[in-house]
């Protein structure tokens, strides 16, 4: 049981879970409706250098060699370059200008996307993929790691309470709610 980088060939499998995660915010930012369409979309973008779900920006949960969880995180202030390539590739697709919510505050470590597979869940992997975030913000001396929650998740919201997140505002994304949690890290100066 590994934590890693993702490589290229975890392509489907990432894509199936961010898809899991963001739902109608997939659809958004593929520019797609039909799930095959929304999944192809998402692959792209995650072999896409420079946006926000390259996997540059992704960590993997295996477990016996398969992913099982995905967690996408970056830093906030890079979230509106990271938003750029998105634009343009559905710049390209609709013709038209999308304009993508803003999802991080800028001094944060932002955790786009936290996913694992449902027969997965209940195991422990989502807490170790966000304790892996919080040892990176660390070592970046990141003071802050932010997430959003959808407000109906009680289950997530009760999952990141007792990792020490609390919620700091409401956001919409999309259209809907989210509580917009952050988790105060020690940083290695301190």
């Amino acid at each position: 049981m590994t934590i890693r980088k993702a490589k290229l060939k975890d392509r489907k499998q990432v894509a199936k879970l961010m898809y899991l995660a963001m739902h109608d915010i997939a659809e958004s930012l593929t520019g797609e409706k039909e799930q095959r369409l929304v999944l192809e979309g998402l692959e792209e973008l995650f072999v896409l250098k420079g946006n926000r779900l390259n996997l540059e920006n992704c960590l993997v949960k295996c477990v016996d060699g398969k992913v099982v969880g995905v967690l996408v995180a970056y830093h906030g202030s890079q979230a509106k370059s990271l938003d750029l390539p998105i634009q343009e590739r559905l710049m390209k697709k609709l013709g038209i200008n999308i304009e993508i919510d803003t999802e991080a505050d800028l001094v944060d470590y932002y955790i786009d996307t936290l996913s694992v597979f449902p027969e997965n869940s209940g195991k422990g992997y989502g807490t170790e993929l966000l304790q892996q975030a919080f040892h990176i913000a660390k070592e970046h001396n990141y003071p802050t790691v932010s997430l959003n929650a959808e407000t109906e998740n009680s289950s997530a919201i009760r999952l990141y309470n007792r990792l020490g997140f609390t919620t700091k505002k409401i956001i919409q994304i999309n259209g809907s709610d989210y509580y917009y949690m952050v988790k105060e890290i020690k940083t290695l100066s301190e």
